[in-house]
């Protein structure tokens, strides 16, 4: 069973991989350098929000359903109360924010919108907790995959008209998303679950057990978003611009990390066995970092291809030099998804907190020093050496507590490939049978 979701997983983030790519790349012939530095310093206060709200009750939510802490409706009663509230709060937040902060010019509107993404996401994200909790696998790839296909069809037509604007990308960001709250409500509406049973004591309590999460994914967030805002203020939209493609390209490494993290995280938390599921840890670790280095070598090279299409050689060489500073603390990272996923899913989100608080005051010295003087350059140097430092805590800490090797994490071994070969032999003659 294990297995099987995990090549459904992988399946689903390989269309995910794709999808993304090909976005990226006509945001950046539309919008180019300057343009996507625009929408990063317009996005930037509601993906931190988000991060800051939704990590709590979402992963509350997938670990009251996952160990039967309380029924569906009561946990999804008390999603609905918490995310009314908090999204109003943050939409309040974000703009205020993005008014009084910017260094660019952006209209009311797209201040409106880009805010406005802020409820729509923290619903999405509650739906998917309780989808994972509930071991709804197949709903959440068909969640993660379809608005994505939806932007992408959006951008293709932008790019046809000539019309690919930082308020057009935020509107077609906002409905794509708008469309995906839509789908997830459709499919958990299918699970015929009772009426929402609202109880202000209970989702209280989900609050104060989910502050740990939330606390923890926002430090993790704000450790690669900070250099934006950074960026933004100590650079210029070409710095923020080529530093954020570089980003993008970087974040399809993590794409098969993110989705094991979300199934481990349930799986830890439902194991009685933690000895042998820190086996499937150490060895989910080595196949994802494998994995990863070897999307990582491509993108370097499919990388400088794509930006001579559609940008000049100035930018290429920047944005080529900024993902190779990126990429060490890129493939640091996901060891940590995989690791912390554990961790997080065995009730000790605490542990990230701890080595999370270091790692971003780390990160903002370094921005200091290597941003004035190096631009998106320094802020990747700054990112990786935080990411590197993040890894080792927590590579340090799970293996302590679990009697694993520091190697086991890392370097892939014979009997990983024999493993894989044999299950998906198995895979197949049930298939066939």
């Amino acid at each position: 069973m294990f297995l099987k979701v995990l090549l459904l997983i992988l399946t689903t983030k390989i269309g995910v991989l794709i999808v993304g790519f090909l976005t990226m790349v006509l945001m950046l012939k539309g919008l180019g350098v300057e343009g996507r530095g625009l929408l990063a310093g317009l996005l930037i206060y509601p993906q931190l929000l988000v991060s800051l709200l939704e990590g709590g009750m979402r992963q509350t939510a997938t670990l009251y359903l996952g160990k039967k802490i309380e029924s569906a409706d009561t946990v999804m009663g008390s999603v609905c109360i918490y995310g009314a509230l908090v999204g109003i709060i943050g939409v309040g937040i974000s703009i205020v924010a993005i008014i009084r902060t910017a260094t660019f010019d952006y209209t009311l509107l797209s201040i409106l919108i880009a805010s406005l993404l802020i409820p729509v996401q923290l619903y999405v994200a509650y739906i998917k907790g309780m989808f994972l909790g509930l071991e709804k696998y197949e709903n959440v790839n068909k969640i993660l995959f379809v608005p994505k296909i939806l932007i992408l069809f959006a951008f293709v037509v932008l790019d046809i008209i000539g019309e690919m604007t930082v308020f057009s990308v935020v509107l077609i960001i906002f409905i794509g998303n708008a469309a995906n709250l839509i789908q997830s409500y459709y499919y958990l509406n299918r699970l015929n679950i009772p009426s929402s049973h609202y109880s202000l004591k209970k989702t209280i309590k989900m609050f104060r057990q989910g502050i740990p999460y939330a606390i923890s994914l926002f430090l993790i967030v704000a450790n690669y978003k900070l250099d934006i805002l950074l960026l933004s203020q100590w650079g210029d939209s070409a710095d923020v611009g080529s530093y954020v493609i570089s980003v993008q390209f970087g974040e399809l490494i993590w794409q098969l990390p993110a989705a094991l993290s979300l199934m481990l995280m349930i799986k830890s938390a439902k194991t009685a066995d933690r000895s042998q599921f820190s086996e499937n840890v150490t060895l989910i670790s080595r196949l994802s970092v494998t994995i990863s280095v070897f999307i990582g070598v491509i993108l370097y090279f499919v990388l400088p291809v794509i930006i001579n299409l559609v940008l000049d050689s100035d930018s290429n060489n920047k944005i080529q030099n900024t993902y190779l500073y990126l990429f060490p603390g890129l493939l640091a990272m996901v060891i940590f998804k995989i690791v912390n996923s554990d961790l997080a899913g065995n009730g000790s989100p605490i542990y990230s907190v701890w080595i999370m608080l270091p790692a971003v005051i780390l990160n903002i010295f370094l921005n200091y020093i290597l941003i004035p003087k190096y631009g998106g350059e320094g802020a990747a140097i700054a990112s990786s050496i935080s990411y590197i430092f993040t890894t080792i805590s927590i590579i340090t800490i799970h293996k302590y507590k679990y009697r694993q090797s520091f190697l086991s994490y890392l370097l892939i071994r014979p009997s990983d490939l024999v493993f894989l070969v044999d299950k998906g032999k198995n895979l197949i003659s049930r298939r066939i049978r």
